[in-house]
């Protein structure tokens, strides 16, 4: 069936141009369709084939953009345990340090890291360590809220994100964690494996100007927890401004650098 009516593509000669007016008016011969067109009521819209050729186009445009953002998102993950990388997971903590600083929402950050990792590649090999390393991020996972992110930062090391968690709660998180990673099966590993972790946490206060200062805390308490015996958390917020009147520093004078809150 031709798309269009013979009184728009039958002018080729006078001859065989149709003797009715318009086609809205005039009997349509067998074998031709028409359209009421948009501009004249005497001319045919445009073919019907047309829309779906279009729509495909679009579609073919969408797919792309999401196979670009499933792209990116890939070379933003961690290859072994398909978490997020460095770059992604400090990506995350920039956005929630400007967002959480401008709200005035509680934001805590954690380091942590797999007690003696190094001595279970020695004695199993390093299948056995990556299986570990697979294991943490599944068994975390399992513990973690939506709006909080575990990255690896490195190694055996994790970055933990947690807005909306105040410093005070990082050592139950920590039991959280420790209990979850105990519980966990872990492939090659006898049961109980013995597994254990050590945590550094940092809390958001206006001490910190930029989110690798308060990442920078963060590591400084993970190596206190290791040289203090492994297998706890310690925690340290940036000193606020003190109360105008309060004790005997003076108005607007500020505390200690640092106060820390142990587990």
């Amino acid at each position: 069936m031709r798309s269009c009516c013979a009184c728009r593509r039958a002018t080729r000669s006078p001859a065989a141009r149709p003797s009715w007016p318009t086609c809205a008016t005039a009997p349509r011969p067998t074998g031709w369709r028409c359209r009421p067109a948009k501009r004249s009521s005497a001319h045919c819209g445009p073919p019907l084939r047309r829309w779906p050729a279009a729509a495909g186009g679009a579609w073919f445009v969408l797919r792309a953009r999401r196979r670009r953002r499933q792209a990116a998102d890939l070379e933003m993950r961690d290859e072994l345990t398909g978490q997020p990388d460095r770059r992604a997971v400090m990506a995350f903590a920039q956005e929630q340090f400007e967002l959480c600083r401008r709200l005035g929402i509680e934001l805590s950050v954690a380091l942590v890291n797999l007690d003696r990792f190094k001595a279970i590649n020695e004695r199993h090999g390093q299948a056995a360590g990556d299986r570990v390393l697979r294991d943490f991020a599944e068994a975390a996972g399992n513990v973690l809220r939506g709006q909080e992110r575990l990255g690896r930062y490195g190694g055996d090391e994790w970055l933990l994100v947690m807005p909306g968690t105040a410093i005070d709660e990082m050592p139950a998180v920590f039991e959280r964690l420790r209990a979850r990673l105990a519980a966990q099966s872990v492939h090659g590993l006898a049961q109980p494996h013995g597994l254990t972790l050590s945590m550094g946490a940092a809390g958001l206060t206006e001490g910190f100007e930029s989110v690798e200062a308060l990442v920078e805390e963060a590591d400084r308490q993970l190596h206190r927890a290791k040289a203090e015996g492994r297998d706890t958390v310690r925690c340290a917020r940036a000193g606020r401004v003190a109360d105008a009147g309060s004790g005997d520093r003076g108005a607007g004078a500020r505390r200690t650098p640092r106060d820390t809150v142990s587990a």
